[in-house]
C-alpha cells in the first residue's frame, strides 16, 4: 500500500479531521472510523476502540502481525468493510459483540489462511467470499451461529470450508447462492419460527451432510440447493411450495423426502440421478434411492424430475404438467394413479418402468401421448385410449421388439 512504513503525517488544509496514531489512521479526531492500517503496524491482539464505527475497505489488508482482533461489548461497530481483513496471514481468531447487527462486506477475511474462530451471533449480513480460504472450524455441539433475524448470507461466503462441521442460522435468514457450497457441514439447524430462503446451490456438494430439516425454510428451495450432497440421507419439506431445478439431483443416499404436502411444483432433475453420456447411451453414476414422495399436492413436475429414482407408487390426480422423463427408469414404480386434470404424456415419461402396470382404462382421458412414454411398461390385454388425438413412436412397446400383452385397443371414433 501507499502508506506502507509511514511513520509521519503531515495534513494538507481541510483535512486536518484525520487522525494518525500508531500505524492507524482515523477518519476523523473522535476515532468513529478507521482508514487504513500500515501493514508494517505491530498489531498482535488488537482490542477495536470502542468509538469505531466503521472499518473501511481494505483497511487490516495484509497486515502479517495481527493475530486476533476483538470488538467488546460496548463498541459501536457497525460494519467491516470490503476486503477489511483479507491476507491478514496469521488471524486465528476475531470476538465480535452481540446485539450491534455487524454487517460483514464481501470478502472482508478473505484469504486469511489460519482464521480459525469467530463468533457471529451479532452479524446482520455476511457478504460474499466473506469467509473464502480461510481455515474456520466448530464442531457439532459447537456451531457456527448466523442467528440474527433476517440475516443475509452472501453468495460463497462459507464454501469449500473444509473444517466447518455445522451452522445454527435464524429465522427469516436469506441463504444466498453457493454460501456453504462444498462445505464439510454435517448438521445445520434452522431458526425455530422459520421464514427461511435456500438460494441457488446453497450447499452444493457438501458431501458429509446426512440429515437436514427444512421445515423452517419457506417457498422455493433453489436450484441445485442440494446438488451432489451424497450423504444425505432424508430431508423434511414441511412448508416448501417448490422444489427447484436439480435440487437433490445426484443425493445418492437419499431415501425419504418427509412431510412433502405442501409442494405444488417438482422441478426439472429434482430428484434425478447423475449420468454420464457415453456413445449416445446415458450412463447411471448415482442413483437417488427415493422410495416415497406425497403428491397430493403437485400440480406441476418437470422433466426428468424422478428419473431413476425407487419410487414404487405414483399417485398424479392433481398433476396438470407432467414433463418427459419424469419418472423414467423407476424401475420398482409399479403403479401410476391418473387424474383428469392431466391430459398430455410428454416423451418417455414412463419410459424403462419395466414393472409399472397399466390398467385398461388408466389413459382414457389422455389426449396425446408422446414417444416411448411406456416403453417397456406391463400392458393390458385391452387399452382404452378413446380420447387420444396424438400418438407417439414406440409409445407402448413392452420390450425392444412388440407389445406382448396387448391385443386391443379402442381407439376414438
Amino acid at each position: 500500500g501507499v502508506l506502507f512504513g509511514l511513520t509521519n503525517l503531515t495534513f494538507a488544509q481541510g483535512q486536518s479531521n484525520l487522525d494518525y496514531s500508531n500505524g492507524i489512521l482515523y477518519g476523523d479526531a473522535e476515532h468513529t472510523s478507521i482508514v487504513f492500517v500500515s501493514p508494517s503496524a505491530v498489531l498482535g491482539d488488537f482490542v477495536l476502540p470502542d468509538s469505531v464505527k466503521t472499518i473501511a475497505d481494505s483497511a487490516f489488508s495484509g497486515n502479517s502481525t495481527l493475530t486476533s482482533f476483538t470488538v467488546t461489548a460496548n463498541s459501536q461497530l457497525k460494519k467491516i468493510g470490503y476486503g477489511a481483513f483479507s491476507y491478514c496471514a496469521n488471524l486465528v481468531k476475531v470476538t465480535l459483540p452481540v446485539g450491534n447487527d455487524i454487517v460483514i462486506d464481501s470478502c472482508a477475511f478473505i484469504n486469511s489462511a489460519k482464521l480459525a474462530e469467530i463468533n457471529l451471533e451479532g452479524v446482520k449480513a455476511v457478504g460474499e467470499y466473506a469467509f473464502y480460504k480461510t481455515a474456520l472450524r466448530n464442531t457439532l455441539t459447537n456451531p457456527i451461529s448466523l442467528t440474527c433475524d433476517g440475516v443475509i448470507i452472501g453468495a460463497y461466503a462459507f464454501a469449500e470450508l473444509s473444517t466447518l462441521q455445522g451452522v445454527r442460522i435464524g429465522d427469516n435468514a436469506i441463504i444466498c447462492e453457493f454460501a456453504f457450497a462444498g462445505s464439510a457441514l454435517r448438521s445445520v439447524v434452522m431458526g425455530s419460527n422459520g421464514g427461511i430462503t435456500i438460494g441457488e446451490s446453497a450447499f452444493e456438494k457438501s458431501t458429509k451432510l446426512v440429515d437436514i430439516d427444512l421445515s423452517k425454510a419457506t417457498g422455493k428451495v433453489g436450484d441445485y440447493a442440494f446438488y451432489q450432497c451424497s450423504s444425505l440421507v432424508s430431508v423434511s419439506l414441511d412448508n416448501i411450495t417448490e422444489l427447484g431445478e436439480g435440487c437433490f439431483q445426484a443425493c445418492s443416499k437419499l431415501t425419504a423426502a418427509r412431510n412433502t404436502n405442501n409442494v405444488v411444483t417438482v422441478g426439472q432433475g429434482a430428484f434425478m440421478a447423475d449420468g454420464i453420456i457415453v456413445e449416445g447411451v446415458l450412463q447411471i453414476l448415482a442413483p437417488v434411492p427415493l422410495a416415497g414422495f406425497d403428491f397430493d399436492s403437485v400440480t406441476e413436475i418437470g422433466d426428468f424430475a424422478f428419473f431413476s429414482t425407487n419410487l414404487t407408487s405414483v399417485n398424479l390426480s392433481n398433476v396438470t404438467a407432467l414433463g418427459g422423463s419424469a419418472f423414467a427408469d423407476c424401475e420398482q414404480l409399479e403403479t401410476v394413479t391418473f387424474g383428469e386434470k392431466l391430459t398430455v404424456l410428454n416423451d418417455s415419461a414412463f419410459f424403462g418402468c419395466k414393472n409399472l402396470q397399466i390398467g385398461e382404462n388408466d389413459l382414457k382421458n389422455f389426449v396425446k401421448i408422446g414417444s416411448a412414454v411406456f416403453y417397456q411398461a406391463k400392458l393390458p390385454k385391452t387399452l382404452n385410449l378413446d380420447n387420444v388425438e396424438e400418438l407417439g413412436e414406440q409409445a407402448f412397446i413392452e420390450d425392444t421388439k412388440t407389445c406382448n400383452n396387448l391385443e386391443n385397443v379402442i381407439a376414438p371414433k
